[in-house]
C-alpha cells in the first residue's frame, strides 16, 4: 500500500499496514452470506403476517396476503436500500473530515453515542418506510383485490411494523 508520509516510492516501501474493517450492521445486512438464509424467509414471515393481520376480515384475506407477500417482501429490500444509502452516503461524505471523527465511531459502532447519529438513522428509516408505504401501496393496488382504504391501512401498517429499525443496533456490541 502506498504510505503518503514514508517518503520514497511505494515499490521500495519497507513499511504498510493494514486496518482492520469492521462494518455497521446496516451494511453488513447487504453482503451475500449466511446471515441471507434467515433474513429473506424471516422478512417473508414478517410482511405475510402483518399482511394477513391487517386483511385478515376479508373473504379470501389469506390467499391475498399469500399471493402478494413475495412482492411485498423484495419492495421492503429495495426501500431498505435506499434507506441504507443515506446511511452509506452520510459515512462516505463526512469520512475524511476530521471534525466528524466521533460522528462516524458512532455511525458504524453506537448510534446513541451521537445525536446527529440518531437523526441521520431516524431520517433513513422514515424515508425506507415512506418507501415501503408507496411500494407496498402499489403492489396492493395492482392486485385489485383490496378497497383503496384497506390498501392504505395495509401499507401504512407494513410501513410501520416493517421498517429498518435495526439501523439502530450498536455493531460495538458484537466486538470487543
Amino acid at each position: 500500500f502506498f504510505n503518503p508520509y514514508y517518503g520514497g516510492d511505494f515499490m521500495n516501501q519497507k513499511e504498510f499496514r493494514v486496518y482492520n474493517m469492521i462494518l455497521p450492521i446496516w451494511l453488513l445486512l447487504w453482503f451475500p452470506s449466511p446471515l441471507w438464509l434467515l433474513l429473506i424467509p424471516a422478512n417473508f414471515l414478517l410482511d405475510l403476517l402483518v399482511m394477513w393481520l391487517s386483511i385478515r376480515k376479508e373473504e379470501n384475506g389469506f390467499a391475498v396476503a399469500w399471493k402478494n407477500s413475495g412482492k411485498i417482501c423484495i419492495a421492503g429490500f429495495v426501500s431498505d436500500f435506499i434507506g441504507m444509502l443515506i446511511l452509506f452516503g452520510t459515512y462516505f461524505w463526512s469520512g475524511n473530515v476530521e471534525a466528524f471523527e466521533k460522528f462516524n465511531y458512532a455511525l458504524v459502532f453506537n448510534p446513541f453515542k451521537h445525536a446527529g447519529v440518531v437523526v441521520v438513522i431516524l431520517i433513513s428509516i422514515i424515508v425506507s418506510g415512506i418507501c415501503i408505504y408507496k411500494l407496498d401501496k402499489r403492489i396492493l393496488r395492482k392486485s385489485g383485490e383490496l378497497s383503496e382504504e384497506l390498501i392504505h391501512k395495509t401499507a401504512l401498517r407494513l410501513a410501520i411494523l416493517t421498517a429498518p429499525y435495526l439501523y439502530f443496533l450498536p455493531v460495538g456490541w458484537f466486538y470487543n
